[in-house]
């Protein structure tokens, strides 16, 4: 065995591909290899059928025109004609030569196994074509010095009678049997879609139950991932209200060195000492604010954007326009909103020296809020990487700024979390331009439906 390492991450793949589409794949290859095995095992049956058939026809005929021989009953041709069985007396063979074809060689020898006294008789054998590509085995054996009994066997090859049919029947019973598979594939497969999009949603912090019904493997998973995702919740939870109470607690000493910092005589060192205790107050408020973003709670509610954006904006409001418009109604979440803007617009007037903000539709009609700035702008190829927490594209220049950089993840971490988007792009005029799209409260699809 293999040494166990602890603390690596290791790689699981199930699966090369969807689920339910390989395993429809699988069904299908399994129901063409049946397909393809029954026609050969049918066509194996149906040679073999009309072989024994016309060997034991001829047999037959031959052993009992040597019987009305003996009894000088001569009119062979008339007594065993019938509708499939043709019957002639010639003066010579309706086949030339006693050398049997490769084909009828496995007819010749059924023909001598229904009746071995013929063996020691020349039995002449050949096909003749006929109409349809339909052929019929013919044959002469002499009965009588200068007399030949001809003889045709209709129907010796006609075209796969019973092959076709099994096929067909087979091939519609595949058919049938694949479609309903594929039905109950797609209806197991379904609760698995639904986990997998809903482990996207939790990854990206949103809170979702599943009810507990259904199969009882579907129930099992439905506790399991309700129980899981309450525990993560609970350890998220956990970690960011204790670092919220960290960064609270934080402030009080805070507050006696900036106290102390007016008992120093000394300017210059007063002002390093007063300055570095608010800076320290701003990072404090700025780590407090991403924290409180992953288990900031709120319900939907009906939203005017254009007012929502005039009372976010107010504190800004000598550094930035807002252009008018419509009242813009949407049901959304107000407070996650509300902060995701501010921290753009603190952002754009920090960086861009000011900002413009309207709300307008998208090419769906939807409402979306666009914030944009004249500032220099971010390269397109490092738009996902302010996403992250504590980024900066020049770390040069990082402490000319307040704060630790999380305004724009946090007000991209609460539209992971409530179903909204975030999308950064470059504006026509020069600068970034940020755009939300609120999120449209929706209810989740059921783990045990289907």
């Amino acid at each position: 065995m293999g040494e166990l390492r602890y603390g690596l991450p290791r790689r699981l793949r199930l699966l090369p591909r969807r689920l339910v589409p390989v395993t429809i794949l699988v069904f299908l290859t399994l129901g063409l290899v049946q397909l393809v095995a029954s026609v050969l095992f049918y066509h194996a049956i149906d040679t073999e059928t009309v072989r024994q058939d016309h060997a034991r026809r001829v047999a037959e005929l031959l052993v009992v025109a040597d019987r009305l021989e003996d009894r000088g009953l001569l009119d062979v041709a008339n007594i065993m004609t019938t509708e499939h069985l043709t019957v002639e007396i010639g003066p010579s063979p309706i086949v030339p030569t006693a050398k049997v074809p490769e084909r009828l060689k496995p007819v010749h020898e059924a023909i001598l196994k229904w009746e071995p006294d013929l063996a020691s008789r020349p039995l002449h054998l050949g096909l003749l074509q006929g109409a349809n590509r339909t052929e019929h085995l013919i044959g002469a054996i002499e009965v009588s010095e200068g007399e030949w009994l001809n003889f045709r066997s209709a129907g010796f090859s006609a075209g796969w009678p019973v092959v076709l049919r099994a096929t067909v029947m087979t091939a519609l019973l595949a058919l049938a049997a694949l479609l309903a598979g594929a039905l109950i594939l797609r209806g197991l497969g379904r609760p698995l879609r639904v986990l997998a999009d809903a482990s996207e949603r939790i990854g990206e912090g949103a809170q979702l139950e599943f009810e507990v019904k259904g199969p009882a493997d579907v129930q099992r998973v439905s506790r399991a991932f309700n129980d899981m995702q309450s525990r993560i919740g609970r350890l998220i939870g956990d970690q960011a209200r204790a670092f919220e109470a960290i960064s609270h607690d934080l402030r009080t000493p805070l507050g006696r060195m900036t106290l102390a910092a007016d008992m120093v005589e000394d300017e210059d060192i007063r002002a390093i000492i007063d300055g570095s205790s608010r800076e320290m107050v701003e990072l404090l408020d700025s780590l407090r604010g991403f924290l409180r973003a992953q288990h900031l709670e709120s319900v939907p509610e009906s939203v005017d954007l254009q007012r929502l954006v005039a009372d976010t904006a107010a504190p800004w409001a000598d550094r930035l326009r807002i252009a008018a418009g419509d009242p813009a109604i949407v049901t959304t979440y107000r407070e996650p909103v509300a902060i995701a803007l501010a921290a753009l617009i603190d952002n754009a007037v920090h960086f861009g020296g000011g900002a413009d903000v309207a709300v307008e539709p998208d090419a769906d009609q939807n409402w979306r809020i666009a914030v944009m700035d004249k500032g220099p702008g971010i390269p397109a190829h490092l738009h996902h990487l302010i996403l992250d927490p504590f980024f900066r594209i020049d770390d040069a220049r990082a402490r000319d700024v307040a704060g630790f950089g999380l305004g724009i993840p946090t007000a991209h971490r609460l539209m992971q979390r409530f179903g909204g988007r975030l999308v950064f792009q470059e504006n026509a005029g020069g600068g970034l331009r940020a755009v939300i799209y609120p999120p449209q409260p929706a209810i989740m699809p059921d783990l045990s439906a289907g």
